[in-house]
């Protein structure tokens, strides 16, 4: 059998000190269920993360003209949306790593 050693990343393909490429990860391992699952939840998680500067960015000019703010005043609260989503990424982290990822999710 092959003598690879998926535990360090400076062991190569052939077994020298060479640094694994994300190619060669998916050529020794393969691309299964788990590397599906993985890109799909990146994929859903990158979207919403931009569809959130969609929605700040589509608002604020709204806001702006409702409320009549100035541009500190539109800044601080373009600031604060990402600082609580910032704060809930850091909350959710330490949920998930008391009560396991999946139960978050």
């Amino acid at each position: 059998g092959d003598n690879l050693d998926y535990g360090s990343a400076t062991s190569g393909p052939e077994g020298d000190n060479q640094t694994w490429s994300l190619e060669d990860i998916y050529i020794t391992i393969g691309i299964g269920r788990a590397q599906w699952l993985y890109w799909l939840i990146l994929g859903t998680i990158t979207y919403f993360e931009a569809a959130e500067m969609v929605v700040i960015s589509t608002i604020l000019p709204i806001l702006r003209c409702e409320w009549d703010l100035d541009v500190p005043w539109e800044t601080a609260i373009g600031a604060c949306a990402l600082l609580f989503s910032a704060i809930g990424a850091a909350i959710a982290s330490i949920l998930s790593d008391k009560y396991g990822r999946k139960r978050i999710l």
